[in-house]
């Protein structure tokens, strides 16, 4: 099953190979990614700032400490702007855009002060760089993103090194250059594996709320999802004045077609039936497997001259399906429109009183 689901992923990136899945699960995504990078580029950013505390002891110069702290400082503002700005986000894409600006400023502001600094020490600058590539992978983005950024970070940085560090060696330019990479590459594996199992997490939370809401052997929604759907529009309908119509639809002598050829004759019955109605309703109305022999459909912004044609239009496609007429199959049907005064009860039990109406006049 895992490797079933592992499939479903692109090996690059990783992504869902469902457009539309990946989408939604982005959606879910962005919920979760906005609300903790609001409070974690704050705290890094605070953190960047902090750290001028340490330039007064390593600066001579008044005016490269003054530099320093005003780049600091302003990147702490921009922070700030875009920490009001997420609020205003509304999708991951967009979302993933101004964080991997931050994370380009934050490198900018670095390297700056890499270069400003007087005679800066490989070994002190290193271990920002460093803590930089860990911090730009606890901020949400996407794995490319994340490692693109991270090695841009560290070649630019090593170029710095080898152009304005003085008193290094080659051996210990080349043992910075690989911790830095080894750092990357850990952290990209890492965040690779996270975000597979966010995905797979994801892809298996969809199929097990299917399940939850799904008739197994009709593939219809089943009479828990229907009970949802059927308060929700009733009280909905109630309260803006909306039209609503409800369709119970018995299968006529199922119990004889179970006596007679078995029951997983019954059950061909039950599915196809499934089939017929699902092909001959409405793409909004709301189709599930009630219980037993019985299906029901819930029609939103319907009348009940519409409902009843409906229904006619059901019992035909039914009577139609099946052409020997030995083995024909029929069903029986009852209507309800939403009044004022139902309850759910009240509205399911009118159009059950119809249905078997109707049933007892062809019995």
């Amino acid at each position: 099953m895992l490797s079933r689901m592992t499939k479903q992923l692109t090996r690059l990136g990783p992504e869902i190979r469902n457009p539309e899945v990946e989408d939604q699960y982005l959606q879910a995504e962005f919920v979760r990614a906005r609300e903790y990078a609001k409070p974690l580029i704050l705290a890094l950013a605070g953190l960047f700032l902090a750290f001028g505390a340490a330039d007064f002891f390593i600066l001579q110069a008044p005016s490269t400490i003054q530099i320093v702290l005003y780049i600091r400082a302003l990147f702490f503002v921009m922070v700030l702007w875009l920490y009001r700005r997420i609020d205003t986000l509304t999708d991951y894409d967009t979302l993933v855009a101004w964080l991997t600006r931050y994370k380009v400023l934050v490198s900018a502001a670095f390297l700056l002060i890499c270069i400003v600094y007087e005679s800066p020490n490989l070994i002190i600058q290193s271990f920002g760089a460093f803590t930089l590539v860990l911090a730009f992978y606890l901020v949400p983005n996407r794995w490319l993103n994340q490692m693109a950024v991270s090695l841009t970070l560290i070649s630019v940085f090593m170029i710095t090194a080898i152009e304005r560090m003085t008193y290094i060696t080659p051996s210990e330019l080349a043992a910075v250059g690989l911790y830095l990479t080894l750092t990357v590459a850990i952290n990209s594996i890492s965040s690779h594996q996270i975000h597979h199992h966010r995905r797979l997490q994801f892809i298996n939370g969809r199929k097990l709320a299917r399940m939850s809401m799904t008739d197994e052997l009709t593939r219809l929604y089943n009479r828990k999802k229907f009970n949802e759907e059927i308060k929700f529009w009733v009280n909905r309908a109630t309260r803006e004045n909306i039209p609503l119509s409800l369709i119970l639809l018995d299968i006529d002598y199922l119990k004889a077609v179970n006596d007679s050829m078995g029951h997983l004759a019954g059950d061909a019955v039950l599915r196809q039936v499934g089939t017929v109605a699902r092909r001959t309703i409405r793409k909004d109305d709301i189709l599930a497997r009630w219980g037993g022999d019985e299906f029901a459909v819930l029609l939103p912004y319907t009348r009940r001259h519409e409902a009843l044609r409906m229904a006619k239009r059901l019992r035909q496609a039914v009577r139609d399906e099946w052409e020997e007429p030995m083995h024909a199959v029929t069903c029986s049907t009852g209507v309800a429109s939403l009044r004022k005064e139902d309850t759910v009860d009240r509205f399911l039990h009118r159009a059950d009183k119809c249905m078997y109406a109707e049933k007892n006049m062809r019995n």
